[in-house]
């Protein structure tokens, strides 16, 4: 289980490669059978007969072992029921922490986690950009892409970029014993990016803004 997880964070941290659908639905369902992996174990020993220490023709089982060593050597089978449990239950908080870890973070690339952040977060953590909003990376392939494009007849894509800008005047009135305006400028600024098709013809078309 541990390896497994340690190769899934490998893939995603260091080699940054996404973990595939099929690859962590194995893993996530190996997590799973190794926490219950003792449970299993001491129902198919139990089933078997793997418990009589008396028996000689059946091997015992992982779960009884303990109990049948200090039987044997001190008679009182009593302290290896104590280990064997505390044993089991040390591997099975170990490996069900590990599991949560992996499941919580890495499977799916995170998905469980992604999904408790966008229940439990606030507006304000949050970045939902407006309508029709590009990054600037995508926006820097447009414009490149557009310079680059040739029609069949000669067409060619140019780019424009205006500025409006809006100005206004904001006057503050102080309510003192000095009374005075404080006048201050305001300025918003909009960019305006167009890509427009020029044909041979002197024909200017519009094709995206």
């Amino acid at each position: 289980d541990t390896v497994q997880i340690l190769k899934q964070w490998y893939q995603r941290r260091v080699r940054e490669i996404p973990s595939k659908f099929l690859s962590s639905g194995i893993n996530a369902e190996y997590g799973v059978a190794t926490f219950l992996d003792w449970a299993i174990v001491l129902i198919v020993d139990s089933i078997l007969g793997r418990y009589d220490i008396n028996n000689s023709a059946n091997e015992i089982g992982d779960a009884f072992k303990l109990y049948a060593w200090f039987e044997k050597k001190e008679q009182n089978g009593v302290v290896g029921v104590i280990l064997t449990v505390f044993v089991y239950f040390f591997i099975s908080f170990l490996s069900g922490v590990i599991f949560y870890m992996y499941y919580l973070r890495i499977h799916l690339n995170g998905r469980l986690m992604d999904i408790y952040v966008r229940l439990t977060g606030k507006n304000s953590d949050f970045f939902v950009p407006h309508d029709l909003e590009i990054s600037h990376a995508e926006l820097d392939f447009i414009v490149t892409k557009g310079e680059q494009w040739r029609g069949e007849e000669g067409e060619r894509r140019k780019t424009a970029i205006y500025d409006y800008i809006w100005e206004e005047e904001i006057t503050e009135e102080w309510e003192d014993t000095k009374s005075r305006d404080v006048r201050r400028l305001q300025m918003d600024v909009t960019t305006h990016i167009s890509i427009h098709t020029l044909h041979l013809d002197g024909l200017r078309e519009l094709y995206r803004h």
